[in-house]
């Protein structure tokens, strides 16, 4: 134990102190700047706590930027090395946003370019690229969506596993009278507690209760419906409300009770329970990731429904119309970025469909060029135009 050492809080006396020393057999008080490459003291200034994590993003790409790289090329460094040095921190703390802002503005940069330490043009929107390839980005990460993503798989795993020994001790701490779902931030968290509160926020809006036999789930105060962005019902048709799911359910046959699902909600929302498969076994409810058909979180399904929930409420936001067949949308993406090219010539049918390519017409309607004509014959110029 000559290697190992203890930290204490300053209000920790010292009789208190020599007591957890000799128990723990650890003779060594002291504290490390790092700990497994993070820091091992946290505070209030966040952005100097972290800031090793921007200085190791630099020295990673600062020559890439005048390199000449392909497109295909930028495209598997950004991935495979630029954005996997924050990982390891972001699995445990919640950066800071204008540390991820930065990290985004670097990525941006190495992918555009850049001339005589200029910047060049970004012709597509960081919020489009960073959208999963189906969704027509080119799935990059937002590293403050990928962050939340990372701290909810840290939430699932205290959901799921209460009796190791992180999770008791955080229970101790910060939620001794409730379970985790229902714990509080508390008048002087940690930078770990507000982390994980922060992914358990974002846990919540994908877990789903699995119906057993129904008991252990309330009917309007938990998730149990099995459909993307709304789990709970839109509202109750009757004066007396079941407060359990097992009072909706044939004790006998075990199947659902229709007439009771009739009275008490909407057709959309009855119709829906009727395709709950219910079990014959005595089996208790459970909670599961509604965006993974195992039931089990990932953090890839995590992130996509960040994403997805972002473009919904900036399209509610701006009023924006939405898409009549998202599947076929999706397909089209998908065909697309499955073709037999070079990844180089994928990007740059990406680009024609995003409307990215610099032409005549492109920068015309963003100001850059006075009209739309082409600088070779005069004619308008369009892609179609620089092709054919």
């Amino acid at each position: 134990m000559d290697k190992s050492s203890i930290h204490f809080a300053k209000g920790v006396s010292g009789g208190i102190r020599e007591e957890i020393m000799e128990t723990l057999d650890v003779h060594n008080e002291a504290l490390s700047e790092k700990y497994l490459g993070m820091p091992t003291d946290v505070g209030t200034a966040t952005n100097g706590a972290f800031k090793y994590l921007k200085d190791r993003v630099w020295k990673k790409v600062q020559g890439w930027m005048e390199q000449t790289l392909s497109a295909g090329g930028k495209e598997v460094l950004i991935k495979a090395v630029a954005q996997a040095v924050p990982t390891f921190s972001m699995s445990c703390f919640r950066l800071p946003r204008g540390l991820c802002q930065y990290i985004d503005s670097l990525l941006q940069g190495i992918w555009w370019g850049s001339k005589e330490g200029k910047r060049k043009t970004c012709w597509v929107a960081w919020e489009e690229m960073t959208k999963p390839k189906f969704l027509g980005g080119l799935g990059f990460r937002d590293f403050e969506l990928f962050n939340l993503a990372l701290l909810a798989r840290q939430a699932w795993r205290i959901l799921q596993e209460p009796s190791s020994l992180s999770a008791r001790i955080l229970k101790v701490v910060y939620f001794p009278d409730a379970d985790f779902l229902g714990a509080a931030l508390g008048p002087s968290p940690s930078r770990v507690w507000r982390a994980i509160v922060d992914g358990k926020e974002v846990l919540e809006q994908g877990l789903i209760r699995r119906i057993g036999t129904g008991e252990d789930t309330d009917v309007w105060r938990m998730n149990w419906l099995p459909r993307d962005g709304l789990m709970r019902h839109v509202c109750c048709t009757s004066d007396t409300p079941p407060t359990r799911v097992s009072e909706l359910i044939d004790p006998l046959s075990i199947v659902w009770d229709i007439q009771a699902l009739k009275m008490h909600f909407i057709p959309m929302d009855w119709e829906l329970i009727l395709n709950i498969r219910l079990t014959t076994r005595s089996q208790p409810d459970f909670w599961a990731w509604h965006y993974e058909k195992t039931g089990v979180f990932s953090v890839r399904s995590a992130y996509q429904m960040l994403v997805s929930n972002r473009e919904k409420r900036t399209d509610w936001i701006e009023h924006n119309a939405g898409m009549s067949d998202v599947r076929a949308y999706q397909k089209d993406w998908i065909d697309l970025w499955g073709v037999k090219v070079p990844s180089k010539v994928r990007v740059f049918l990406w680009r024609l469909a995003k409307q990215s390519i610099p032409t005549g017409d492109v920068r015309h309607h963003r100001n850059i060029a006075p009209n739309n004509s082409c600088s070779i014959c005069g004619c308008q110029d369009s892609w179609r135009h620089a092709l054919f």
